[in-house]
């Protein structure tokens, strides 16, 4: 899918040149569903297997325009070096955990098992 990048360096860029000229990562993700049919005391039952996202593959749903990934941030060194020395002073977070953000990635693996009993 399409984004409009930015740039991080340059402000005299117009963004209507550029409007949808980057792509996104790649998405994709492998699904499971498997059933087993047989007999439960008398009854026709159904033992069901469904997992969604099998290989728990992290897809970029939204991604930071600078570097058209969801997990990388693109800054300007100077500023770069004021937010590393703010984060050192205050010990609360690192760069890594500042610039992740849990929403930009598809959901993980949910794995879902179940048992249907008709009667």
């Amino acid at each position: 899918t399409p984004f409009t990048p930015q740039f991080v360096e340059r402000f005299d860029v117009p963004v209507r040149e550029y409007e949808n000229a980057a792509s996104k990562p790649t998405r994709w993700s492998v699904d499971l569903k498997a059933k087993k049919f047989f007999q439960f005391m008398g009854q026709q039952a159904t033992l069901f297997l469904k997992v969604d996202n099998l290989f728990d593959h992290l897809n970029h749903e939204n991604v930071q325009p600078t570097t058209g990934r969801a997990d990388q941030v693109a800054r300007i060194p100077e500023v770069l070096k004021i937010l590393q020395n703010t984060l050192e002073q205050e010990g609360l977070f690192t760069l890594e955990e500042v610039d992740l953000f849990p929403d930009f990635f598809s959901e993980p693996r949910k794995v879902q098992l179940g048992l249907e009993v008709r009667f």
